[in-house]
């Protein structure tokens, strides 16, 4: 019987695609390709990248790749899986700590305390002030803000030149001759002056 790789070779061979145009057409490494042929799966970085080449492969290559998956399980994924949670036992000094394979990462657990409501509520007042502080100080500037762009824009549109009122009066033209005024005016005068 055929092993994996053997299957996957004689299947691309009578296809009539060289190993450089499978990796081209399935966008897998070529020196992946080679070692799926050679059921050399040692270099893979887990088992899940291997199933998903002979996946891609075995479809390309116009294979079921259902049993092909199952016998790469069978036969050369790792039998043990790894813990989802890391024990919390701490090792023993006399057992020597195992090497770990590459691409497993250790589990990180985070221990959140329980808070009570009422510490909640307490926080929650407390952090009410500075808030309230927080949100006038940005009312504040958005006001200042609002203003000078308001005064910028009343400068932009007001004319390039504001004319003063003695230019004004010198646009006017000469001034009327001056007469004296009337006497009446000028003996009422000195007549307010002694009430």
């Amino acid at each position: 019987m055929a092993t994996l790789g053997q299957t996957l070779r004689e299947a691309r061979e009578k296809k009539g695609v060289t190993v450089a145009a499978a990796a081209a057409a399935t966008r897998i490494k070529t020196a992946h390709i080679q070692e799926l042929e050679r059921d050399d799966f040692s270099r893979m970085a887990a088992p899940a990248y291997a199933k998903g080449f002979i996946k891609l492969y075995a479809e390309y290559l116009g294979l079921d790749s259902a049993p092909m998956i199952r016998e790469y399980a069978d036969l050369h994924a790792p039998r043990e899986r790894p813990p989802l949670i890391a024990d919390e036992k701490a090792p023993d000094e006399e057992t020597p700590l195992a090497p770990r394979a590459p691409w497993k990462l250790p589990a990180i657990r985070i221990r959140l305390p329980r808070v009570s409501r009422e510490a909640l509520l307490r926080a929650a007042r407390v952090a009410r002030g500075p808030a309230i502080a927080a949100a006038a100080l940005l009312v504040a500037v958005c006001a200042v803000v609002a203003f000078s762009r308001y005064l910028e824009r009343r400068v932009r549109e007001a004319p390039a030149r504001v004319s003063t009122p003695v230019e004004e009066l010198r646009a006017m033209g000469p001034p009327a001759v001056i007469r004296d005024p009337p006497d009446p005016y000028l003996n009422a005068a000195p007549a307010e002056a002694k009430r």
